[in-house]
């Protein structure tokens, strides 16, 4: 029996063929106009169903107090805040994202609350490419793939606080770093998930309390489990390397 083969853009190819049953026949997600056109709508009815606060108004309704370290952060840059700032130290260790931000809108002229909500912004988006592409990888059928993608997008939970409070950006980094990690571990690109370590260091200290898990997979699961114990080991070391020194 023939088969043809879509490609996945470097995803594992997605066999299609007369032996397909109906229920499976057009129904994977694969990289698309429809697929693509949907998270397209999500997105937009996410930013167009937000209730847009001001700086002030958003962290006063969250109580967001940790904005007054990243705020004093990014206000300093491309210096660095004063001894005398009294950030708080764990708010302190997150300073990557807030530094960034405020080395751009010092030199783009723009005010950092502006550079702070394009960030959150452009971060969802790579958030919601990132699933989606863990999807396609996993093969799962389209219509329960954009079932999830909708559950992530539209949780009131999940973007809606940053975009009411966008200097809890490093929030957002976390996540993008751990969607990254999840998506090299899964394919066994030790590239791609030292750099999502890093991001995701760069966003929380939280990473941490991932590597138990990344050892379990690097040592036990595929594809990682096919490679020698050495390379293994030295795998799960500069990953960890990594979350240290962030």
């Amino acid at each position: 029996m023939a088969h043809s083969v879509i490609e996945t853009s470097g995803d594992r190819p997605v066999e299609v063929g007369s032996s397909i049953t109906e229920s499976q026949n057009g129904s994977r997600l694969v990289p698309g106009l429809r697929p693509a056109a949907l998270l397209a709508v999500f997105f937009l009815v996410l930013c167009g169903t937000n209730r847009w606060l001001s700086f002030e108004e958003g962290i006063s309704l969250e109580n967001a107090t940790d904005t007054k370290s990243y705020m004093a952060i990014a206000a300093a840059a491309p210096s660095f805040p004063p001894a005398g700032a009294q950030l708080v130290a764990y708010h302190a260790q997150r300073f990557a994202s807030p530094y960034l931000v405020g080395t751009v809108a010092f030199y783009s002229h723009l005010s950092a609350q502006q550079v702070f909500r394009a960030a959150v912004i452009a971060v969802i988006a790579l958030i919601i490419w990132v699933a989606f592409r863990i999807l396609c990888y996993l093969r799962v059928p389209e219509r329960y793939g954009i079932l999830c993608l909708s559950l992530l997008i539209l949780n009131p939970y999940m973007f809606r606080v940053y975009l009411a409070v966008p200097s809890l950006l490093d929030d957002l980094v976390f996540v993008l770093g751990l969607s990254l990690l999840v998506y090299g571990l899964l394919q066994g690109k030790l590239g791609m998930a030292v750099i999502a370590a890093l991001i995701a260091g760069l966003g929380k200290q939280t990473i941490l309390f991932v590597l138990p898990v990344v050892a379990f997979w690097v040592f036990f699961a595929s594809p990682w489990s096919g490679l020698s114990l050495t390379r293994r080991t030295g795998s799960f070391v500069l990953i960890a390397m990594v979350c240290g020194a962030c």
